[in-house]
């Protein structure tokens, strides 16, 4: 979440603002807080592709025991690659974002 949130407010250093960047990711957070199965599959892949459902979701699932649909619950502890992965990803975007970070004036 943190590595999310951080690539966000890189996105402000180069476009000058973020709000509603945050404001779709926390709407995005909640819908994370309810189990995945119940949304339609086009819902379900947008969860995935934000790694929204990454965070929270599969690895409850994963230590409750849970299935996980479209996931073999063999390859669900490789989600918890997905923190330093994101960390990676977010370090490169945040000096991306310094590197072309032109001051907003005022």
């Amino acid at each position: 979440m943190a590595s999310i949130l951080t690539m966000i407010g890189a996105n402000a250093l180069t476009f000058g603002r973020s709000i509603y960047l945050f404001s779709v990711f926390f709407s995005l957070w909640e819908l994370v807080r309810f189990p995945i199965n119940i949304f339609p599959a086009l819902i379900q892949i947008a969860l995935f592709v934000v790694p929204v459902a990454l965070i929270s979701f599969i690895p409850i699932a994963w230590i409750l025991g849970k299935s996980v649909p479209g996931l073999e619950m063999t390859l669900a502890p490789l989600v918890f690659l997905a923190g330093p992965a994101m960390i990676g990803i977010a370090i490169v975007h945040w000096r991306l974002s310094l590197r072309n970070y032109q001051g907003n004036g005022g």
